[in-house]
């Protein structure tokens, strides 16, 4: 599953900052410069000699050359606002920000008398009187969820290792196929390929699930539990859970191989190889973060994979039972209304009850 890799982010963000001094260590309501501000212009005094004691922000982290170049996010106070021009800006942005302040100290004082402003309901079906920790809905299907794990890998080890000869070592043959562009006809390559690694570990039931069907459907202005279309792609990035074959770079020296404008240019030796699952269309992807190389459906297609010479494999007897505890995480973060929209608890019900 990409949301639980070491290099599988789904989402290209960058690390939030405070909206006022775009300092990424706190928040506006946190932030110490607002109240000191606001009180100077108040008085009709720009405080100059206070924003010049403001340190620089750090956002090395972010590794943006855009917000350690620029003195907007370096630090607007001691130098973006010390400029005259900008004068009528931060009056504008300190207001703004004292009001965000302001709402913030009065949730915190309201927090330290134990008030509540609403009705705790649980975080995954939304229903009142209970939390997720004790929430059936989930404790039920997270159940099921390991038994469909494993019945899906019993399956998966039965059909494509046992009958099939998938395994490090394998040789697999596939079209790969190129769209056609504005200047270019469409075009399919034939290629044969040392199979060098396979990401067994990650393997599991979700590899089942086609999300980007269902995400091309969702209208803009949709909310399902708050979670407008740009969060529902993030949580169908998390969920993507692709069965990739590692191979050799060099398998597709006759194939135009699509990257994307902003990838890290660094050269990659070896691709992965998606295998068709309950996925509509296939791609190559990064083996390690399990990213497609390049986000549209339609780049870098594998067709028609096939495995035309075996490979022995024997995998330990528990690797069945593996990778469940951790995809329950997927319970913890999204709701009932946002999983279901993909399918996610119809899915494990089905695998649950099969007989493999």
């Amino acid at each position: 599953m990409r949301g639980l890799t070491k290099n599988g982010s789904v989402s290209s963000r960058s690390r939030s900052t405070c909206s006022f001094c775009r300092s990424p260590e706190h928040q506006v309501g946190k932030c110490p410069h607002v109240p000191i501000v606001w009180d100077s212009l108040q008085k009709g005094i720009i405080p100059l000699e206070y924003m010049s004691t403001v340190s620089d922000n750090d956002h090395t982290a972010d590794k943006s050359y855009w917000r350690n170049r620029s003195e907007y996010w370096q630090s607007p106070l001691s130098l973006w606002y010390s400029n005259g021009a900008n004068w009528g800006d931060l009056y504008k942005n300190t207001e703004k920000a004292y009001y965000k302040w302001q709402k913030a100290q009065e949730r915190q004082k309201n927090k330290a008398k134990g008030k509540r402003t609403a009705i705790q309901a649980c975080g995954y079906c939304k229903e009142t009187g209970h939390t997720r920790r004790s929430c059936t809905h989930q404790s039920d299907i997270i159940k099921s969820l390991k038994q469909a794990n494993r019945n899906f890998r019993q399956w998966f080890y039965n059909e494509y290792v046992v009958k099939q000869g998938l395994s490090t070592g394998a040789v697999i043959e596939f079209d790969f196929h190129t769209e056609q562009r504005w200047n270019t006809p469409a075009k399919t390559v034939p290629v044969r390929s040392l199979v060098t690694a396979v990401n067994w570990d990650t393997i599991n039931l979700f590899s089942m699930l086609d999300t980007s069907s269902k995400i091309s459907n969702l209208c803009y202005s949709t909310s399902i539990d708050g979670a407008k279309r740009d969060k529902m792609n993030n949580i169908a990035q998390f969920l993507h859970s692709p069965i990739l074959c590692k191979v050799p770079k060099t398998s597709f020296v006759n194939c135009e191989v699509a990257m994307g404008y902003y990838r890290d240019p660094q050269p990659q030796s070896f691709y992965a190889v998606q295998l068709p699952m309950g996925n509509s269309k296939t791609n190559l992807h990064d083996f390690d973060s399990q990213q497609r190389l390049r986000n549209w459906q339609d780049c870098n297609q594998t067709n028609n994979i096939r495995i035309v010479s075996r490979a022995p494999q024997v995998l330990a007897d528990d690797w069945v039972d593996g990778f469940s505890d951790e995809m329950s995480v997927i319970f913890k973060k999204f709701t009932k209304a946002q999983l279901e929209f993909y399918g996610v608890q119809d899915l494990i019900k089905e695998w649950a009850n099969k007989t493999v």
